[in-house]
């Protein structure tokens, strides 16, 4: 079976780094990568269509690598429907971005000990 790693985006932060990061480790284990995009329940629809207009590209780009790149839009828990995909999905390892965000940070560990995946945190390289 195929190595898969979920790049999980749940929000704006850090969408570049944490697609790029997920598929530099696919190209060195020739895994596929699964992009799961993470929106809150009262998401408004500008959000979503923002999102979209800045991972597509991204994601093409990345195809284009040779990397085998597939993506999903889910509204919900984050904990909750990172756990969901992670077991429908098969995944093997994570790429999670850092946020100075208590709670974003709690449902990445709570992920990492439900599924036992190997979970990678990714911040930015730009100092603040």
């Amino acid at each position: 079976m195929e190595d898969r790693i979920l790049a999980v985006i749940n929000g704006k932060e850090l969408l570049r780094e944490t697609l790029v990061r997920a598929c530099e480790f696919a190209a060195r284990t020739s895994a596929a990568v699964l992009v799961l995009v993470v929106l809150q329940e009262d998401s408004d629809c500008l959000l979503e269509s923002e999102i979209r207009s800045r991972i597509e590209p991204l994601i093409d780009e990345q195809r284009l690598n040779g990397i085998n790149v597939e993506y999903f839009i889910v509204w919900g828990d984050v904990r909750r429907e990172v756990i969901r995909f992670i077991v429908e999905h098969n995944v093997n390892s994570v790429v999670w971005p850092f946020v100075e965000n208590e709670e974003i940070l709690s449902a990445a560990v709570q992920v990492q000990r439900v599924t036992g995946c190997r979970v990678e945190f990714v911040r930015s390289r730009m100092k603040q």
